[in-house]
């Protein structure tokens, strides 16, 4: 059974306003170009040239007090969900593939069809249990699906060996990352690549917590206490990656602090 927070009309309005900060402070590369590798709806058609105009770096921030305010909905939460999308397709197209906007896409993308069901309640009157506390409800859950399904599929895309390869994986990502960094042997990613190669047992006991903590993410459904203590089980996982593999993925970090841990437990 799910149980979250008992948001207040307050609370609702300033989850959004870190969020929609968020989407400001770490901000969406809107960018055209060509389509080399298309994936995804790029497969079909090429949405650079809706992207490779001026204005459309202005288009969140004109977006963002309409989203936060709740001003027209569900316009707002659509567009920049479908504005998120779109750019993450053309920058996937081209190459340059990163995680680094995606948990606020799929945040977006929940909040918007948690407003379209509202206003179609509204509209038709339907019997369906829409309120103002299920857009951030979405966002909650779509947040813990995403942590779980990451876990989930080095599980299964492994066939269960993930954690018995993680040494070999850990070393791959550092060497990678140490191609971009000075060889100075002093240098942190260096040191660490070489601790990770005299104590292999210990990088498996440190991914096996971190695959656990993915797993498990779904438990914070159950109590707000436990949405809290995935949250920063979470944030934990994160800075561990990003203290040992540099990748520590600050946005995501944002996304889970807001969502998770600031407004998951009453201390009043």
């Amino acid at each position: 059974m799910i149980d979250l927070p008992a948001w207040t009309p307050t609370e609702i309005i300033w989850m959004r306003a870190l969020f929609g900060a968020s989407l400001l402070i770490w901000t969406l590369p809107i960018t055209g170009g060509s389509t080399t590798v298309p994936v995804g709806i790029a497969k079909w058609v090429d949405p650079s040239p809706l992207l490779d105009h001026r204005w459309m770096k202005y288009a969140v921030p004109l977006l963002l007090p309409l989203f936060v305010s709740g001003v027209a909905q569900p316009v707002p939460a659509v567009l920049l969900a479908l504005l998120y999308i779109l750019a993450i397709t053309v920058r996937s197209s081209d190459g340059a593939v990163s995680h680094g906007h995606h948990m606020a896409a799929i945040v977006l993308t929940a909040m918007a069809a948690a407003e379209i069901a509202d206003r179609l309640t509204r509209t038709f009157d339907l019997s369906w249990e829409v309120d103002a506390r299920t857009a951030p409800g979405f966002a909650v859950q779509a947040v813990l699906a995403l942590y779980f399904s990451a876990g989930a599929s080095k599980v299964i895309m492994s066939g269960g060996t993930w954690i018995a390869q993680t040494p070999r994986l850990e070393l791959a990502m550092l060497a990678k990352t140490y191609q971009r960094v000075d060889s100075d042997p002093t240098d942190r990613t260096v040191r660490f690549a070489e601790f990770f190669r005299r104590h292999p047992t210990i990088v498996r006991v440190a991914a096996g917590l971190g695959l656990l903590v993915e797993v498990l993410a779904p438990l914070g459904l159950l109590h707000p206490t436990a949405l809290m203590a995935t949250g920063v089980a979470l944030i934990a996982l994160h800075l561990f990656n990003g203290l040992f593999l540099r990748l520590p993925f600050p946005a995501n970090q944002a996304v889970v602090v807001i969502f998770l841990v600031l407004f998951s437990v009453d201390l009043g």
